[in-house]
């Protein structure tokens, strides 16, 4: 390895600086091999002519490795193998792979930048002392089987990880790539905001114990290791965990009961805990998944909570509202299909002039119904159902009760509420 540093506007090789009038000139200048650091005195080239000098000829050849703070010649045609760096610009001339043949040092102010497509390998017993910078681009490779003292090597950049799999509490990524070929490993790391932890990195792709029903971003990197640093975090990837809660149904208790009971259907991938379902937003848990309800209730939102056995908790978080019940007025017997008012008999096909409102409302078209916000269930037990030619007169009957009595889904959906 050869360090060679010009006098007062001298080159650090090549020619001298002014002297007597005389202005010294580069001349012939051959590197064929090693690792040379160049550096002119002042203003003077790191190889070529010292100040007003001429810049005289360079030839650069073989496996040489030159750093330079600049060359006065710099026609290509005679640089045929090795790598010159001028600061932080490379110029590689020796061909797809560069073998490191000694040692050799990466001066401060110097940036070694593997090229895309070019390999550099540091060979068994050889040392390169970094003390700035050396990069792998994007589908470049370095092969470390030497040792770096100094700075580690920059890391190679990673693709953006995709989810391959998740459930309740667990999501599995798809494997990633690093972009450049540095034979680290990659690591993993999740956070409920689109920012990397700082902590929590792991080596799998599988991440368990996650809450329900949540947001996350799964992020990946190069892993640091002896002689590289650890990779640039990639663009996070968001998924939405599965939900416990799968539904939230309430009917009436009986068929002629004014109660409703809600039950809750719940399943998670770790499984429930043995007293799953909270109705009081969690300050009582139980194992069953009903519970029933008088009229006039209001069911707020996230009163109803469902927890797994490893202790995630997730809430239901729209309300629900138990209508009043009137339970007056003309009762329903019978196997009943549907009224027709035309030979006022029972047919097995649903009357397409059946009007279904809420109990206590007036009558009017079909689409009238009363308003309902979004974020709301109601739940009636008793709804109304009757032919617009009967005027007041009201058919009144129980939708689950009809249900047992064989009214089918499509008569059934004109007598919901």
């Amino acid at each position: 390895m050869i360090v060679a540093a010009g006098g007062i506007n001298g080159a650090g090789i090549g020619g001298g600086g002014v002297y007597a009038g005389r202005n010294g000139n580069g001349g012939e200048i051959t590197i064929s091999g090693g690792a040379v650091t160049a550096t002119g005195g002042n203003n003077g080239a790191g190889i070529g002519g010292g100040i007003g000098g001429a810049s005289g000829t360079f030839y650069m050849d073989s496996d040489s490795i030159v750093f330079a703070s600049n060359v006065s010649d710099m026609e290509t045609n005679r640089k045929t193998g090795g790598i010159l760096v001028i600061g932080n610009v490379i110029y590689w001339w020796h061909g797809d792979d560069y073998i490191l043949n000694q040692n050799a040092t990466i001066p401060i102010g110097y940036t070694l930048t593997v090229p895309s497509g070019r390999t550099f390998t540091i060979p068994t017993e050889v040392n390169l002392t970094n003390s700035d910078t050396v990069i792998p681009t994007d589908g470049s490779a370095i092969t470390v089987s030497g040792t770096v003292s100094g700075n580690k090597i920059n890391s190679a950049n990673i693709s953006v990880p995709a989810i391959y799999d998740k459930t309740q509490t667990c999501v599995t990524l798809c494997s990633v790539n690093l972009l450049a070929v540095t034979g680290q490993d990659v690591e993993y790391a999740c956070n409920t905001v689109n920012s990397a932890p700082t902590n929590g990195w792991q080596d799998t792709p599988i991440f368990t114990g996650l809450d329900t029903n949540t947001n996350y971003y799964f992020f990946a990197r190069a892993k640091e290791n002896a002689n590289f640093k650890a990779g640039t975090v990639s663009i996070g990837t968001s998924v939405t965990t599965d939900k416990m809660i799968v539904s939230v149904k309430a009917l009436p208790t009986t068929p002629t009961s004014s109660d409703v009971t809600v039950t809750v259907t719940a399943n998670c991938d770790c499984g429930l805990d043995a007293e799953a379902y909270s109705f009081d937003g969690g300050a009582t848990w139980q194992a069953a998944n009903t519970k029933t309800y008088s009229v006039n209730t209001i069911i707020a939102a996230d009163t109803i909570q469902v927890r797994n056995n490893v202790g995630n908790i997730e809430k239901y978080g729209t309300q629900i509202i138990i209508d009043n019940i009137d339970m007056g007025g003309v009762s329903v017997s019978g196997i009943v299909r549907s009224y027709n008012p035309k030979n006022h008999r029972l047919s097995p096909k649903a009357d397409p002039n059946l009007r279904p409102h809420q109990a206590g409302s007036a009558p009017g078209p079909a689409t009238a119904r009363r308003p309902v916000s979004p974020e709301t269930i109601h739940c009636s037990p008793v709804s109304r159902c009757y032919p617009p030619q009967l005027g007041p007169l009201k058919y009144k009957y129980i939708y689950g009760y009809l249900r047992t009595l064989g009214f089918g889904d499509e008569a059934g959906r004109s007598g919901k509420g």
